[in-house]
């Protein structure tokens, strides 16, 4: 296992960021429950191990609550049908038939110290050891509210910045696998404004890749074709009943710098269709020689009790020797038939799911909490010369919910593809039916 190494950056940030100590721990770090059941007190008073208990992972609280340790982790397992028309089955050999495997198996762990700094580690055993997140955050500093570096989501898109356990869907909508820039090594800061009624977020992050690609730390930084900086501002113009009805608007902007000294300042846009039941990219650009890029995104959501509705529209500026943009949006409805809401974060901007009401319980009856949910959800990467070809999706989803993060669902999607130059796409068809298993602690 190989971490993010804080010499890269620690020392030159402590003297400016060494924060006093917050009003209250930041969301998703809450402290430990207080009637959580003791499972184990030694008699020593060792550094982390005080208190030992379970709530929502294992967790430790050293003496006089110093130290905070969680260790979670999560299972996604998918399995499904895809059935491709004769054409798509022509490009693409191993689409059709029968898949299944783990989509996500994470082990993590999650600490915070006197609610001055917390950190998380987070690796993926499914994805060749995909190390997902891996950074220290600063809390409440004298200048920055938050604060954090290391291997983290870059602050770009509503969609994007929802967890995998709590998105409404199997996978990310069209447009957000395509375009948004998801994790890189980088530092960013964030707060918030109004009374929480206002976010922002932006940060500088090196173009990277995966660690399953590249290796440590400081090869994946010298492997780096660039760098972005990025950031993200929404607002509430409607909030009340605790977030059960709202209005969430937003606007994110990535600006992508490449090197033309590099000796591959390339991108590539690509997206599957909306499954990991297979690695196809039913879209794609190929490589794209650019010296840099821009990334806009316009997001909106509503809610008002069972009922929301979520959009975004995205859109891309490639500087190459023709230059190019692609866009892309997406729209869903979601209706909790058992009557409870999405979960919204106003410190964070992002949904956080659905907690029912009465979590399941087999003994006493109650059945959890169930959603009904329709996206369509549309790509373009068709300009000039580049005919990475156009995608559109109708997808409808269900999902029973037996406590807040473990859940089944089943997904049904109907893509369309069309206009892709190589492998050669006039106008074909697929349809998908996937399942996915998911418990998380």
């Amino acid at each position: 296992m190989r971490f993010l190494p804080a010499s890269l950056v620690l020392p030159a940030l402590m003297a400016l960021l060494l924060p006093a100590p917050p009003v209250g721990a930041a969301e998703g770090a809450a402290p430990p429950s207080e009637q959580a059941e003791k499972v184990e007190e030694p008699e020593a008073e060792d550094a982390v191990g005080r208190y030992i208990y379970w709530d929502r992972g294992i967790n430790l609280t050293s003496p006089h609550d110093r130290v905070h340790l969680t260790i979670g982790g999560k299972i996604h397992y998918d399995l499904g049908t895809i059935d491709a028309d004769d054409e798509l089955q022509a490009a693409f050999p191993d689409l059709d038939g029968f898949h299944s495997g783990f989509r996500r198996l994470r082990v993590s762990l999650f600490g915070d110290w006197q609610d001055i700094l917390e950190f998380r580690i987070e690796i993926d055993v499914a994805d060749v050891g995909d190390i997902k997140d891996n950074w220290v955050r600063f809390l409440k500093g004298p200048i920055l509210p938050h604060f954090m570096f290391g291997h983290l989501k870059e602050p770009f898109s509503l969609g994007a910045l929802t967890s995998s356990d709590y998105t409404t869907f199997m996978e990310w909508s069209l447009p957000t696998r395509a375009f948004a820039p998801f994790r890189n090594i980088g530092a960013a800061a964030s707060g918030t404004m109004r009374e929480r009624r206002m976010t922002w977020a932006a940060g500088f992050f090196f173009n990277t890749g995966s660690f399953s690609d590249v290796g440590e730390a400081t090869d994946r930084i010298s492997e780096s074709n660039g760098f972005n900086l990025t950031g993200r501002v929404t607002g509430l113009p409607h909030y009340e009943d605790d977030g059960r009805r709202l209005t969430h608007l937003g606007f994110s902007y990535s600006r992508g710098f490449r090197s033309e000294d590099e000796d591959d300042p390339s991108a590539n846009f690509r997206t599957r269709p909306e499954s990991r039941l297979t690695d196809d990219r039913l879209v794609e650009t190929r490589a794209l020689f650019n010296s840099g890029r821009d990334l806009i995104v316009l997001e909106a959501a509503w809610m008002s009790g069972p009922f929301s509705l979520q959009a975004e529209y995205f859109h891309t500026f490639v500087d190459a020797v023709k230059s190019v943009d692609f866009n892309g949006w997406y729209v869903f409805g979601s209706w909790i038939v058992t009557g409870e809401n999405r979960r919204y974060s106003p410190s964070g901007g992002v949904f956080r799911g659905v907690r029912p009401e009465r979590e399941f319980s087999f003994r006493k009856r109650n059945w959890g909490a169930l959603e009904l949910a329709l996206r369509f959800s549309r790509v373009d990467l068709n300009d000039r010369g580049v005919r990475g070809g156009e995608e559109q999706n109708v997808t409808a989803g269900v999902n029973w919910y037996l406590t807040h993060k473990n859940r089944f669902m089943v997904n049904y999607i109907r893509a369309r593809v069309k206009d892709r130059a190589d492998p050669r796409i006039d106008d074909a068809r697929a349809d998908i039916i996937a399942a996915r298993i998911q418990m998380s602690f």
